[in-house]
């Protein structure tokens, strides 16, 4: 590994450890909601609180990606990076020594809030800091300490008390604020701000060669300087002039890209599983003890496919693994779909007449291997690469904004989707839940095959430039 690697590695730390916390908020309700749900426990004999306790931190994500949008613009990716530890660890603090429901809830809503933040910086910091060789790689390593953290959580959550566990969390965003102090701001942000000499010598300290830190430096005053030399304005109307720019191709186009990927990414189910899963091997016929325990390897799955998606981002591409991917989870969803449909209807009646007959025990088997096949397929494709992408194909001077509006509709479409799934359950049971994200898993594969880009081995200036061409088609083969 070269020194300039080890450098971005080093700057990149602190957006994984901020992933890893993302991760916590994420698993933490698995382990702990039915802990808190017994009695003499805040939750106790209210699904509904239940409900919401896990809902908010969706909510919070919602406003978290905006706040981050603006911040990135308005301070800059560093000092965002900071900020994203400080709803954290509030939160993890309120939970850990909340003992109200109010407290409980906005404590929720603040990791959340922490969560939709790092969805924004993380990827951003680490896509201008990262040369284009590795940038997938890097890249990718966001979801893959996401899962790690989904893993550990569900982990320690064995453990300790759902109090406890939240002090645990707590600690990481205090290394993580620690961690930020050592690291420099982006180049392309300082080029953006006019601190040229300073955004030079970032970049050299970071790439492996004099001339190759020169010639990406050409590439970004070609691109500052093609903008029209607007940067004032821009820093003095810089909400207004983002909406101006709308109406051109070079953000409007990966704009619509992207949004469609994120409420792809939730739309084929992966946080229903994710949240739920127990709950979908307790429908299929496992016992409650052995539910936890398939959960737990679901997590396992999810890290190791992630780290293999890491390996292959920067050979294969990123429409490849994405469109393998939801073929991959469309077949899983409807075999899933095809296995409720054979075994009963509705969640409760199958889990209340569980026997130890063959025909449940084959049913379940088949559910698991499923599952675990969507979950593999997801951690290769559509787990880390919207967050990738969406990083990657906006212009500089927007980016920070458009990221926001971009993740902004995954977190409100994960809340929509986890908000009704109890319901839309109800009415058509498992097999129909599974069956509407099979069908948009085969969605998804048309659309990434049709309107999505390939930016493995290109610059960020040269997406832009992609982008910006009249002519061009938005797909590239």
């Amino acid at each position: 590994m070269s020194p300039s690697t080890r450098k971005i590695l080093f700057s990149s730390m602190p957006c994984y450890l901020g992933a890893l916390s993302f991760g916590f908020v994420i698993g933490y309700t698995s382990p702990s909601l039915p802990k808190m749900q017994e009695i003499d426990e805040p939750l106790y004999n209210s699904p509904n609180s239940s409900a919401w306790f896990g809902s908010l931190a969706t909510i919070g994500g919602m406003l978290g990606c905006p706040l981050a949008g603006i911040l990135v613009d308005k301070l800059g990716r560093k000092k965002s990076i900071m900020a994203s530890s400080l709803p954290f660890l509030i939160g993890w603090l309120g939970i850990a020594w909340g003992t109200s429901l109010d407290v409980l809830y906005l404590a929720r809503l603040l990791t959340g809030l922490g969560g939709g933040m790092v969805c924004v910086v993380s990827p951003l910091y680490i896509s201008e800091t990262s040369s284009k060789e590795i940038r997938g790689k890097l890249g990718t390593g966001v979801q893959l300490f996401v899962t790690i953290g989904i893993v550990l959580v569900y982990g320690l959550g064995v453990y300790y008390s759902w109090r406890s566990l939240a002090l645990w969390c707590s600690a990481l965003p205090v290394i993580t604020l620690l961690f930020s102090f050592y690291i420099p701001e982006t180049p392309r942000y300082l080029l953006d701000q006019g601190n040229k000499s300073e955004a030079y010598l970032v970049l050299l300290s970071i790439r492996e060669t004099s001339s190759a830190a020169e010639l990406e430096m050409d590439e970004m005053v070609g691109l500052v300087e093609e903008d029209g030399g607007k940067q004032s304005t821009r820093q003095q109307q810089q909400l207004s002039s983002f909406y101006s720019d709308l109406m051109t191709p070079d953000l409007y186009k990966p704009l619509l890209v992207s949004i469609l990927i994120m409420a792809f990414q939730q739309l084929t189910g992966i946080n229903v599983v994710m949240f739920y899963t127990v709950s979908i091997f307790m429908a299929a016929g496992f016992e409650k003890q052995n539910g936890g325990l398939a959960t737990l390897a679901i997590g396992l799955v999810q890290v190791v496919f992630t780290f293999a998606s890491a390996m292959l981002m920067d050979r294969a591409g990123r429409r490849i693994l994405l469109m393998a991917a939801s073929l991959g989870m469309c077949v899983s969803c409807f075999v899933m779909a095809a296995c409720y449909r054979g075994n009963v209807g509705d969640v409760s009646s199958v889990a209340a007449s569980v026997s130890q007959s063959t025909s449940t025990s084959n049913i379940g088997l088949a559910v698991l291997i499923s599952l675990i096949v969507y979950v593999a397929a997801f951690a290769l494709g559509w787990g880390p690469i919207p967050m990738l992408l969406t990083s990657e194909i906006f212009p500089a001077k927007t980016r920070g904004t458009a990221m926001g509006l971009a993740t902004l509709m995954n977190w409100f479409m994960a809340f929509l989707v986890t908000l009704y799934f109890e319901d839309v359950k109800q009415m058509f049971g498992m097999d129909g839940v599974f069956g509407f994200f099979g069908a948009c898993s085969l969605l998804a594969t048309m659309y990434v095959f049709l309107y999505v880009p390939e930016t493995k081995g290109k610059s960020l200036e040269d997406i832009s430039a992609f982008f910006f061409t009249p002519s061009r088609i938005i797909r590239s083969i």
